[in-house]
């Protein structure tokens, strides 16, 4: 039986920073400070929240969990906030690699590690080689 119809919700978890709210990288983190909600994000939220069971996950320390209740609880959003990941049907992440295979995956951290022009963390996943020809 699905879940569906013994009446169970599905999951939804959304990140918080990126995703919810503007975020600028970890090297402009400021404890307890939040960009503005991302454009459509509230909204989207509560069409989710209606449906579904709304998790936000968070990297930041339990003590700001509080604050990103209330910005949920003024914004009519409905869900629980936590760094825990709960088993659920979807992650909504701006940083995330969406999942197919692994030739793909590799493919596209291959590309993120490697920005030869500008210098910056040149990583080299194939040790120099270059992809494999991948055979699927």
């Amino acid at each position: 039986m699905a879940d569906e119809e013994r009446g169970v919700r599905p999951t939804v978890c959304v990140d918080w920073d990126g995703a919810c709210v503007e975020y600028g990288g970890w090297q402009n983190y400021k404890p307890g400070k939040y960009g503005k909600w991302q454009r459509g994000a509230v909204e989207a939220l509560r069409r989710i929240a209606r449906c579904c069971d709304l998790v936000i996950l968070t990297a930041r320390p339990e003590p700001e969990w509080d604050k990103i209740r209330r910005w949920l609880c003024v914004a009519g959003v409905n869900g629980r906030v936590t760094n825990l990941k709960p088993p659920a049907l979807v992650y909504i992440d701006d940083r995330a690699i969406g999942h197919d295979n692994w030739w793909k995956t590799e493919d596209t951290l291959a590309e993120l590690l490697w920005w030869p022009d500008d210098g910056w963390a040149q990583v080299d996943l194939f040790g120099g080689e270059g992809p494999p020809e991948w055979k699927e």
